[in-house]
């Protein structure tokens, strides 16, 4: 096991190497929130169509989340860009190793995201609405797809941390890594996703106030989000019990007590106003967001805390002195605040296009009415 500094992550490193744990826990935090809209929208919109697979029709929670999920597919593929950069810089050897082990499973993922990409602009097509069983397989083969790259994703970061099966693996030529850890941490990921779906939800319902209900919390949000927040620590908890003592061990160090406050903090903050509260407002909307924020950057100090401990980490501090020497710092920043404000105004361009035709509807409707009576 790799020897871990004795204080809160990512404290206790060289500089080098903390700026690059605190860019890519920063990162891989936003990528997360981002992905989470598009997994849990798939199931949403599955689960919907399984409901309804007689008439077909979505409701306007799965409405919103079909016409809004390309576009968050999108942002979740250009936020995933910087945390592959920076794990390729902090984990070389084991992160290239897993990758060349798992080849063609691997580098499958490409064909699968594509044409998860194709089918969830397929799936906003007037042609497939009025077919309810192809609808249906669509909504299938797009919740497949996403939980197959999240397969590989999880069996090849469990690969990464495990040295001593890399020979068998490469002997084998299989392109699968079996663990115990990878049904329950695979389930983990993907049944924690619901909440910020849900969060994302009411804050696309602020962007409609010319709805009369828009005010009000769906109830069902309530229920999903409530729901996963009591099944991913349970498939939390499910993992740590099948991991070894020894794996287990870097997040049951008194240093990483503070990440674990945070994250309690994080999942009872949230909980307790989705229980509580039946309007949508600005201020819930910020509060919960904030919660899953915090969220996404304990989990991400414990999940990279876990992985330095199982990995020989202290191998590679050498090479992030170099990369730092490199300068491509600055780069990064800018077309980090470039994106982001390009990012922010394709929002502010839906926006105006979804509140402008209602406008003017409502305009048209009033056009003619004795003063007085709208």
């Amino acid at each position: 096991m790799n020897e871990i500094p004795d204080s809160m992550f990512p404290f206790g490193w060289p500089w080098a190497t903390m700026l690059y744990l605190v860019l890519y826990t920063l990162t891989w935090a936003i990528h997360r929130l981002l992905m989470a809209y598009v997994v849990a929208g798939s199931f949403w919109i599955l689960a919907e169509r399984i409901l309804h697979r007689n008439g077909g029709h979505l409701s306007p929670t799965g409405l919103r989340i079909k016409e809004w999920s390309p576009f968050f597919l999108g942002l979740t593929i250009t936020a995933g860009v910087a945390p592959v950069l920076f794990v390729q810089i902090l984990y070389q050897k084991s992160f290239y190793s897993a990758n060349l082990l798992m080849f063609h499973r691997w580098m499958s993922m490409l064909p699968v995201l594509i044409v998860a990409f194709y089918l969830l602009y397929i799936q906003k097509t007037r042609w497939l609405a009025a077919r309810p069983s192809v609808a249906l397989l669509t909504a299938a083969g797009i919740s497949l797809s996403f939980v197959f790259i999240a397969w590989t994703w999880t069996e090849n970061h469990l690969l990464s941390v495990n040295p001593k099966a890399w020979v068998e693996m490469y002997a084998s030529g299989h392109w699968y890594y079996r663990a115990t850890e990878t049904a329950p941490r695979l389930a983990f990921w993907l049944v924690s996703t619901a909440p910020a779906l849900c969060w994302f939800l009411l804050w696309q319902q602020t962007l409609d106030r010319a709805d009369v209900r828009s005010d009000e919390l769906d109830p069902r949000q309530r229920t999903v989000a409530l729901a996963s927040i009591v099944g991913a620590n349970v498939f939390l908890l499910v993992t740590a019990f099948v991991m070894t003592p020894e794996a287990r061990a870097p997040l049951v160090r008194w240093s990483v007590a503070p990440w674990w406050t945070a994250y309690a903090v994080a999942q009872l903050g949230a909980a307790h106003f989705w229980w509580h509260s039946t309007k949508v407002t600005s201020r819930l909307v910020a509060l919960i967001g904030g919660f899953l924020a915090l969220d996404a950057v304990s989990v991400a100090a414990l999940r990279e805390t876990l992985r330095i401990g199982r990995s020989d980490f202290t191998a590679v501090l050498p090479r992030h002195a170099e990369a730092s020497q490199v300068g491509g710092l600055i780069a990064f920043l800018v077309f980090l605040a470039l994106n982001t404000g390009l990012i922010l105004y394709c929002v502010r361009l839906v926006r105006r296009v979804i509140t402008q035709p209602r406008a003017s509807a409502e305009n048209a409707s009033t056009e003619g009415a004795p003063q007085g009576h709208p």
